[in-house]
């Protein structure tokens, strides 16, 4: 595995560009038999660049998952006009074909891209996915997807801490899209925050920078930022550092790919792969006694 530390920003950009044959994995025929819940990772998929989206949900489908957690952007409701409610319902429909195939236990956390035309976009967006935040729990973890883009839901953010404090499984696992302030790249959307920063959780899972990242804040929390599962955007391949008292990436990797977790009761692996199966960066967290 690549040591993230070791290489120029520049380079690891260069690399990621690099066709290689598919690296395979051994799967269980069942996720389950391992006794872990096995989540697979999804962001930005946004109706563009479909080809990749094939590539990732491919790959992704192998890994035979049982749960999908989807960081937001699903949908890009900016490709439509306000108003246009048959242009985005096609949208939505196009991207739930795309992912036939992958788990049917999801849990969306709606991105801005989702909201693009505001309320219009965002009803669209429950027709199709339920509420705007909810909370979803394997037999390890307690998944609570919130809507960031509604930085001042009273509601929703009375109710993620009432959530968060009667979770009953080992594991607390935030989903939003935008990611924790962290100063890689100056945007404001990310760096103002939100009022879901100060949730007591152990993991945080978001998207929206068609990045990935790896991070631990200083409230102790492990930060995973999500490559995005359609465009790749070659102008962020810079050298944008991480600000944050422990990185494990120590500036974001633009790619496109997906994310996964392995989760026990005292363990929960966390895995980063490129849209061909290639593990880009993986890690541990363990339950402290």
């Amino acid at each position: 595995m690549l040591r993230l530390r070791s290489l120029s920003p520049w380079l690891f950009c260069l690399l990621l560009l690099i066709p290689v044959p598919p690296i395979y994995r051994y799967f269980f025929p069942v996720a389950t038999r391992d006794g872990a819940d096995h989540v697979a990772l999804l962001a930005d998929t946004q109706n563009s660049c479909i080809e990749n989206q094939r590539q990732v949900v491919a790959t992704l489908a192998r890994h035979q998952d049982e749960t999908l957690i989807l960081a937001g952007d699903v949908v890009n409701a900016c490709l439509c006009t306000a108003g246009n409610g048959v242009c985005i319902a096609r949208l939505w429909d196009e991207q739930l074909a795309l992912l036939n195939g992958l788990p049917t236990m999801r849990g969306y956390a709606p991105g801005n891209h989702d909201h693009c035309h505001g309320d219009m976009s965002i009803d669209e967006w429950t027709a199709h996915a339920g509420a705007t935040y909810s909370q979803l729990d394997t037999d390890h973890a307690c998944f609570f997807l919130v809507d960031d883009n509604q930085r001042q839901d009273a509601a929703q953010a009375a109710w993620l801490k009432s959530a968060i404090a009667l979770c009953n499984r080992p594991w607390r696992i935030l989903v939003k899209h935008l990611p924790m302030p962290h100063g890689a790249y100056d945007w404001p959307e990310i760096e103002a925050g939100s009022a879901y920063d100060d949730a007591e959780v152990d993991v945080v899972v978001a998207g929206h920078q068609h990045a990935f990242a790896v991070w631990e804040d200083a409230r102790g929390r492990l930060n995973i930022t999500l490559p995005a599962a359609g465009c790749f955007l070659n102008w962020m391949c810079k050298p944008y550092p991480i600000q944050a008292p422990k990185t494990i990436t120590p500036f974001i990797v633009p790619a496109y790919g997906f994310g996964e977790l392995q989760i026990t009761a005292d363990a929960l692996n966390w895995s980063i792969y490129r849209y061909d199966d290639l593990l880009l960066l993986s890690g541990q967290l363990r339950r402290q006694s």
